[in-house]
């Protein structure tokens, strides 16, 4: 079917997209709703699904530009459509606002950006098949990274930081001073690491042991999720396994795509009534939830039904809810400029010293946009961090030019990655590693801070890099003579290895 699909690409973008823009036109209209917020969220869903008419294959060098578009749609516009065909209280305007404008022109500028990149950076692909890892190593450090990393989000998000408050990591980090907080988050980037070691095993192996193994560190990352009330590490274990399976097979993984959707539609409202019921109206840090973990899942459980009924102010958001920021942005594009001052770029001074850490610069600059938002634009004195995503953030700093640029230079980089580590001629460790890395960092990353995304990516390649010397064999070191003897009439041969996409 993906194949087929991806044969009649454009026409099957063309209809798919009338579809679309008529349907929720028509049912705007029934529905008694805002057609002008339909005819949007139709646009912004036929900017978003541009990359189908450039995939050949779910290996293409566009599946980077897919992924972020999918992420930026969900994010401020598929809300939009569900009202169209849904119905429900959007909002009337019957005008486009300057955020969805916004929203418009800067998924536009992502896609054109990401095109100029991908020319600027993309080589004809080496000839020949690609080295592997040792499968003893995929194993083995992919397991030892995977632990060391849970283990360490595990005791931070409940005993160092129990809550979710500025106030309450201000404590933590006092207690562990310089040097152990360094450790604590610089430790946390080897859990996606080693699951992706994992996963691309299993993808290349498959098989009951490597099968096993994968369930039961997804599964085991869920309840970690939830113990540490972070959905996001939930939903990245699933992710990761769906994106490197795609790209090892060539084909989605259904079986795997079905259980993210179940777990979405099932599990998803288990972790609001968490965050609702325990955190809210009990009112437990996590430390106090962890130790009555059975009572707390109880809890959690019986109180889904009711999280999921009523307004949507009094209950829990749902999944597209959550995702939808939308309505942060417009309120950034209010008071931004008018009764809230420009940033200037004060929220981007933490980008140049991502590698100093504060054991060398415990002064550094660290602005948070998400508390600034609760506190400038709010108008709340409440210790939380609100969403605006790098599109709001771009603005806040430098308006439409910080949008106008900003979005430029995300589809550029992302173009740049894309085809650098693409795997249109085959999979290799290293560049699946790069791309999922991306995808984590940039596309479930841009809905928070702009700092923190690209921190996070740049320590995460390089960690890749330094992984990449110690495993991948090297293409161009020749084989021992000692070895060469024991293979009669072989020459000096080269040992394979991945080619080097760090230089």
């Amino acid at each position: 079917m993906t194949a087929w699909i991806l044969r009649h690409r454009v026409a099957c973008y063309l209809v798919l997209n009338l579809a679309v823009g008529l349907g929720a036109a028509l049912a705007a209209v029934v529905h008694g709703g805002d057609v002008v917020r339909a005819i949007y969220g139709a646009l912004l869903f036929a900017i978003c699904s541009a990359p189908l008419l450039l995939l050949q294959s779910l290996t293409s060098r566009y599946i980077l530009l897919a992924l972020f578009m999918g992420a930026y749609f969900m994010h401020f516009g598929a809300l939009d459509l569900q009202y169209a065909f849904l119905g429900g209280d959007g909002g009337s305007t019957n005008v486009l606002t300057p955020a969805e404008g916004a929203a418009l022109l800067g998924g536009f500028l992502a896609l054109l950006g990401y095109l100029f990149g991908d020319r600027l950076m993309h080589e004809t692909p080496a000839e020949g098949p690609q080295a592997e890892w040792p499968v003893p190593t995929l194993l083995t450090v992919g397991l030892m990274l995977w632990a060391i990393g849970t283990v360490d989000v595990l005791y931070y998000q409940v005993f160092i930081i129990p809550e979710k408050t500025n106030a309450a990591a201000q404590r933590g980090f006092a207690e562990l001073g310089a040097y152990l907080t360094f450790a604590f988050l610089l430790l946390q980037l080897l859990q996606p690491l080693g699951l992706l070691m994992l996963a691309y095993g299993y993808a290349r192996r498959r098989g009951v042991l490597w099968t096993s193994i994968v369930i039961t560190v997804v599964v085991l990352q869920v309840v970690v999720a939830f113990v540490t009330d972070v959905k996001s590490t939930a939903l990245i274990a699933g992710l990761i396994v769906i994106v490197t399976r795609t790209l090892v097979d060539r084909k989605l993984p259904a079986g795997w795509v079905v259980a993210g959707v179940a777990f979405i539609v099932l599990a998803f409202p288990v972790f609001q009534a968490y965050r609702t019921e325990i955190t809210g109206v009990r009112g437990l840090n996590r430390a106090q939830a962890f130790m009555e973990l059975g009572k707390v899942l109880q809890i959690a459980l019986s109180s889904r039904e009711k999280v999921q009924q009523g307004d949507p102010e009094d209950r829990a958001q749902t999944f597209v809810e959550r995702a939808y920021i939308k309505d942060n942005l417009a309120a950034v594009m209010q008071h931004v400029g008018s009764d809230v001052p420009y940033l200037h770029g004060s929220s981007l001074v933490a980008i140049p010293m991502a590698f100093v850490p504060r054991i060398l610069a415990p002064d550094k600059d660290s602005l948070s946009v998400g508390q600034l938002f609760t506190k400038q634009i709010a108008r709340s004195d409440q210790d939380t961090y609100i969403s605006i995503s790098h599109l709001g953030e771009m603005y806040w700093n430098f308006g439409w030019p910080g949008i106008f640029f900003g979005m430029s230079l995300t589809g550029i980089f992302l173009g740049a990655v894309g085809a650098r580590a693409s795997v249109e001629q085959g999979p290799s460790m290293t560049r699946i590693m790069v791309l999922v890395a991306t995808v984590q960092a940039m596309c479930i990353g841009f809905e928070g801070e702009i700092p923190n995304s690209y921190v996070v990516w740049m320590r995460s390649i390089a960690a890749i890099g330094v992984l990449h010397l110690l495993f991948a064999r090297r293409r161009d070191q020749v084989a021992p003579a000692t070895t060469r003897a024991m293979l009669p009439g072989a020459g000096p041969q080269l040992l394979q290895r991945f080619p080097n996409v760090m230089r």
